[in-house]
């Protein structure tokens, strides 16, 4: 009896750690084209602290657009458009792929090449029940870092 018992949990906690929350991702519906939005990454303390630097920050992603790719199977695409950074490097605009993956409902994994592993680079939020509207939030501090916006 206590064997049954003991699986009839065992079962009701498989399922309900099978729900989906508002925070979990799904592969298949996060995939898609998004065009992300590098504004937040220019922050008003780092303005206030270092004046220049913010300058020169802020005129390098003037005009800057940036679009990631995430395919269903793993694999994305990083296409970018910095106008004036182009000038220097013309190279910074060729699309860049990478590989990816989500673990523990929201952490986004790109593989590294060097290390020849997935590593965690950042947690997703997503802004409403859909994935519309996505926020990159840090790892460590779970601030907000850029904000990403689907694209059709």
């Amino acid at each position: 009896m206590k064997k049954v018992i003991g699986i009839f949990l065992f079962f009701i906690f498989l399922s309900s750690c099978g729900g989906s929350s508002s925070s979990s991702f799904n592969t298949k519906k996060f995939a898609g084209r998004y065009k992300v939005d590098v504004s937040p990454i220019l922050s008003l303390d780092e303005a206030k602290t270092d004046k220049f630097g913010y300058f020169i920050l802020s005129m390098f992603a003037m005009g800057a657009e940036m679009d990631l790719l995430f395919y269903e199977k793993g694999d994305g695409m990083l296409k970018c458009n910095f106008s004036l950074i182009s000038l220097l490097a013309p190279k910074v605009n060729q699309p860049y792929p990478f590989r990816w993956c989500i673990t523990k409902d929201s952490l986004l994994n790109f593989y590294n090449d060097s290390l020849q592993k997935m590593e965690p680079s950042f947690i997703l939020r997503k802004n409403s029940g859909t994935y519309d509207f996505i926020t990159a939030c840090d790892i460590d501090s779970h601030e907000p870092l850029f904000m990403m916006t689907r694209q059709n």
